[in-house]
């Protein structure tokens, strides 16, 4: 659910693209989902704190950054999408 304010909501213009079940080919006991990326195509200077070497808790594998992307979550948020798989 999103919740929007605004003082003139006439004034108001909202874009994007409209998402169905179908975007969501997978699922699991949490619900639908769709798998994605999980680098952005930001820089280490532009995103320093997504810069870093990720490691599978399951395996120790190390993979590191790519040197042309950051990773999407910073290191917090990376260990608890990782954790929930």
């Amino acid at each position: 659910m999103v919740v929007i304010l605004a003082k003139n909501p006439a004034t108001v213009e909202l874009s994007g693209t409209l998402m169905t079940e179908d975007d969501y080919p997978l699922e699991d006991e949490a619900g639908r989902y769709a798998s994605t990326d999980l680098t952005i195509g930001m820089s280490r200077e532009e995103r320093p704190n997504q810069f870093y070497p990720l490691i599978n808790p399951a395996t120790n594998t190390e993979y590191p950054p790519n040197p042309d992307r950051v990773w999407r979550f910073e290191p917090g948020e990376m260990k608890r999408v990782l954790e929930t798989n």
